[in-house]
């Protein structure tokens, strides 16, 4: 499949293959070159702003992950109390509330997947298009390992703060 970046060097072929094919005394070849330029502004435009929403979508990600962590240490507390005086360590906590918060994102992760393919699918019928399923296949590694590391930095801090938990002060929590 051929690109906008393809167009000049193809264009700089084509005066050697009609003329190799016919005699053509004044033959020159104009081609809208401005325009290709617009459009590759654009395009990259069009990139950076992707990547801003990505780099958003990640950042809010992690928030949500951190806040929901909290809120589970907070609502957890007289249980973590609970585990530290029956002789759990601080690192059972912290591997506890981490693999939680791993878990949701690797969930909503997941369910951003499955959905995105669905808009790309209802978009590509809609536009009469063909899906690239093997871009598609490719990128969802790359999306599970993204949604991993908005787990890992959004569950630490609250993983670390349940860890560091007072039993004394975690028994008498209400």
């Amino acid at each position: 499949m051929r690109g906008i970046d393809d167009v000049e060097p193809i264009i700089k072929k084509m005066p050697q293959l009609i003329l190799s094919q016919q005699n053509t005394p004044y033959f020159k070849i104009e081609y809208a070159k401005d325009e290709i330029t617009t459009v590759r502004t654009i395009i990259s435009r069009v990139h950076v702003l992707l990547l801003l929403g990505i780099a958003a979508s990640l950042g809010l990600g992690a928030f949500g992950i951190w806040q929901s962590s909290f809120a589970a240490v907070r609502e957890r507390t007289r249980e973590i109390g609970l585990q530290l005086a029956m002789g759990a360590e601080q690192g059972d906590i912290m591997r506890q509330f981490l693999g939680e918060a791993l878990c949701n994102a690797l969930l909503g992760g997941l369910a951003g997947i499955l959905f995105g393919i669905i808009a790309i699918l209802a978009v590509c019928l809609a536009m009469d298009m063909s899906v690239a399923w093997l871009s598609i296949i490719l990128h969802v590694p790359l999306c599970l390992a993204a949604a991993s590391l908005v787990g890992a930095l959004g569950g630490t801090w609250p993983a670390v703060q349940a860890g560091r938990m007072d039993v004394a002060a975690a028994l008498r929590f209400e």
